[in-house]
Order: C-alpha cells, then structure tokens, then sequence
C-alpha cells in the first residue's frame, strides 16, 4: 500500500483558502434569498433615505459573513478512523459524519477559478445508501488530496474480495490519453453545438427584457409603427431580422460556454474506466469505472455530422438519487474514438449479428393528427379574430414540426442479440445508445388509448442511471421482449455495478 505524507489518523484541517469557499457560500444564500427585497429597495421611491441603511447591514453582513466562515474553518475537521471518514463541524452546534469506506462510490476533484489561483482542490465523494449523495470539501492541496483519496480507495479495496477487479484504484493507475482537445478543436465543437438550445434560451432571455421594458413604460415594438410599408412586409423583415440576430448571439453564446467548459479538455483511459479532466474557470476531473457505466451514447447534430464529429456521453450509477451530473459527456471526438472506446466496454462478440427493427408508422401519425388539430385550431382562431398574417410564420414552424415528426419515427430503430441493447434515434442528426443487458434493473410496458386499439405497446428499459425506450411496437413483440430481458438479468451472474 502507497505510504502517504500525511497522517490522516490524527484530525486534519482543509486549506485556509476554505475560509473564502465558506464566505461566499453563505453570502450566495444570502443573497438569493434576499435579493427580492434589495430590489424593492433600490428601485422604491424612497430608496434615497434607506440607501445608508442597506450600507450599514451590508457592513454588518459582510462582518458577521467572515466571522462566520474563520469559525467554520477552525471548527471543521476530518480523519480516518478504522474503516470510515470521519468529519467533525458545525459553527453553533456539533455535527458528526461518518462515512463507511464501503459506501463511497467515486472521488472526483473540481477547481473553480479561486482554486487554481491558491493550487487547491474541492474533494467531491459519491456515496451509496444516501438521500445526500455526496459530500464536499470545500478546498484542500492537492497533494493532501491525492493521498487521501489514494488511501480511501486503497482501504476500501482492502475491505473486498480480491476477485473484485472492479475496485482497481485511478489514482495508481497509469492514464493514457484517448484524445485531447486544443483551441481549433474547442473552435470546431463551438461552430457545431447544437445552438437551437441558445437560440431559445436567449430569445425567451429577450422576451423577458421586452416585457420588463414595456412596464417602464418603454415600449420598443413602437420603433415598427414608423414604417409606411405593409404589414407583410414589416413581419417578414421583423422575423428575418430577429432569426439572424439571435442567430448570431446564439452562435456566440454556445462558442463561450465550449470554452469555458472543456477547455484543455483531455480525455484518459486507465486499467478499469475512464477520466476527463476540463474546465477553465470551473476546472472538474471526474471518474468513470467500466462497471459503474450503464449506458453509452455517441451522437452527431448534421453540423458535426458535416465534420465527422461526434459527442460521446457515458452515463454512470450513482447513489440513491440518479443525477445526469454523473455522466461524463466527451465533445470533439471521432468514429474511430468512439469505436475505441466500445471496445473498452463491449467485448469483440458483444455486438455481432445486431439486426435494426423500425416501429410501427403510428408513431409518425400521431404526431402528426395532432399537429394538424393544433394548426386547425389557430387557423380558425386567427380567421375568427380577422389576423391572418401570423400564418406567415406559424405555417413554416408547423411544417418543420412535421417534417422533424417524421425523421424521427423513421431514425428510431432498435436491436437486440445476446449480449446488448441497442437504440438508435435523432431528428436532423443521430443518436445510438448501447447497454449490456445484464445491466437492466426493470422493464416495463406501457400502452395508451391510440396504441391499445392498433396493438401497440412501448417497452422501457431501465439501468441504474435511466432507460431506453423501443417505442410503438408490436403488443406481442414487446411482450416477447420484457420476458427476454428479464431472463437475461435472472440467468446472469455478472454484477450490474
């Protein structure tokens, strides 16, 4: 066993720099709550007399904030006591944690921009069993980190059969880099984000301002009124004109959040699973073993598919309460990355004789009547109220929710042999998820008032981190299916975790 620099047996302290994660911690509760009331305040007609007030308890905030956090910190201590962590806090009352090495699941680190600045960390540890399902350090060195987490997880595979291959330590393992990604790469993920996620942020983001502005008494959908043209005319360029400038910030906005995200992104291959470490300001270095993977995703929008791009995302199990956080998501890959990384997790004959199933056209056309009955309804509606010329847009969006309606029933396709299950879906691009079989933790069938009268059914698999859906299918063949999957799980005697 790896001897460490510190004797974590005697109670330890975090770094000082904890003291400022515990300041503006309880300053961001504060204001979050507050912040209503500043509001009403600042913008009340008599803000001018209460304006030394508010400075004065800000002042007195500000004191008792920092107060708080040196007590906090001094207060707050950790060691390893037998065969768990132990954590002593709390600033006006004694809190005791104990947490069995047994129950830790993953240990993963995180750097906002504070912590790279001081070279600490914050520890996060994943446990099972819990509502709570991690704990945090708020900042440690990163030396002090490193040892800890290498003991945690030694003494824990200490506590287990040695035939557990499954509890092999990252820490002790030499990584190899599948891929990284540099300032091009970040550029070429930024171009083929999918940005209709921006695009609607930032227009309901604008929507909001307009609405705020209106009640200031600014209105400024009053700048159109001073055009003679027609009201044709006027639409058509307003919504040319809104489609390219959100369009725009969009791109701009899903560019930043790239970088921000996955810059100096590497992505790593150790004996038992993988790692990404990535980040700017936020920089995470989070863990996944090939046992804790339950579902792997690669997919491609028609920009990345232009490129040859691929975004690969492997979704873990982890405590009670499943969170997508746990999911490692890896931009900026190829084809021949994500056929490496399968083999990794499939063996060479897990995805022979792998035979596509479309579903049953009923899934195109109901979508589309009620498509229809919806577009059928405004018609009538803006026909009743003399205002035809919204049709000028509303037809547009509707055929394009046609035509997406339609894509995806004829991408949505499925396979099963022996060994795996795999979807295949998307609208303008494509999506593929794969999962052992021996993964399923239930199956269920379910069935509404359109599919029981045409004999329909659709068959959800579940896995400890979510589930595939074959939809629109057979009532018979999902059957067959159900009954299938759960002879798989029953007759193997592979662990799902």
């Amino acid at each position: 066993m790896k001897r460490s620099n510190y004797n974590f047996e005697q109670p330890t302290r975090q770094s000082w720099v904890a003291i400022l994660m515990i300041v503006y911690k309880f300053y961001k509760g504060l204001v979050r709550q507050a912040l209503p009331f500043l509001l009403i305040f600042l913008v009340g007609k008599k803000s001018s007399r209460t304006l030394p007030f508010i400075t004065i308890g800000l002042s007195v905030i500000a004191v008792i904030g920092t107060l708080y956090g040196v007590l906090a910190y001094f207060r707050y201590y950790f060691y390893l006591e037998e065969d768990e962590l132990v954590i002593r806090s709390g600033v006006f009352g004694k809190k005791l944690v104990n947490i069995p090495f047994e129950r830790i699941q993953t240990i993963d680190f995180e750097q906002n921009i504070v912590h790279q600045v001081f070279s600490v960390v914050s520890l996060k540890i994943d446990t099972a069993g819990s509502a709570k399902s991690e704990f945090k350090f708020d900042a440690l060195d990163r030396r002090m980190a490193e040892d800890l987490r290498t003991l945690i997880l030694q003494k824990k595979k200490s506590l287990v059969s040695t035939k557990v291959s499954e509890e092999e330590v990252f820490v002790e393992e030499q990584a190899r880099t599948i891929f990284s990604l540099n300032p091009f790469d970040l550029l070429k993920i930024g171009l083929t984000e999918n940005h209709f996620k921006s695009f609607w942020l930032i227009i309901a983001a604008f929507l909001y301002f307009m609405q705020s502005a209106d009640d200031l008494g600014f209105n400024v959908w009053d700048y159109f009124d001073d055009f003679d043209e027609s009201v044709i005319f006027k639409s058509i360029a307003l919504l040319i004109g809104a489609v390219l400038f959100f369009a725009v910030i969009s791109f701009l906005y899903s560019l930043i959040r790239t970088i921000l995200r996955y810059f100096n992104l590497r992505f790593q291959r150790t004996e038992s699973g993988f790692k990404i470490i990535s980040g700017l300001f936020n920089r995470r270095e989070v863990a996944a073993r090939d046992n804790k993977i339950q579902i792997l995703n690669w997919s491609q929008n028609l920009l990345q598919k232009a490129i040859g791009l691929y975004e690969i995302n492997l979704k873990q199990a982890s405590s009670i309460q499943v969170k997508s956080k746990k999911s490692i998501t890896v931009p900026g890959a190829y084809n021949t990355q994500v056929e490496e990384v399968q083999k990794y997790l499939f063996k060479k004959n897990d995805l022979d004789a792998l035979n596509f199933h479309g579903v049953s056209a009923h899934y195109f056309y109901r979508k589309a009547i009620y498509l229809s009955l919806t577009l059928a309804i405004i018609v009538v509606v803006l026909f009743l109220i003399d205002r035809l010329y919204p049709l000028l847009w509303i037809i547009p969006v509707f055929t394009l929710f046609f035509i997406s309606a339609y894509l995806t029933y004829k991408k949505k396709k499925y396979a099963v042999n022996a060994f795996v299950l795999q979807t295949n879906g998307g609208v303008y691009g494509h999506g593929h998820s794969l999962m052992k079989l021996f993964k399923v933790q239930s199956v269920k069938i379910k069935r509404n008032l359109y599919q029981r009268r045409r004999g329909l059914s659709t068959v959800i698999v579940y896995t400890a981190t979510g589930g595939l859906s074959i939809p629109y299918i057979a009532h018979e063949k999902a059957e067959e299916l159900m009954d299938y999957f759960l002879y798989k799980v029953e007759s193997s005697k592979a662990k799902w975790m």
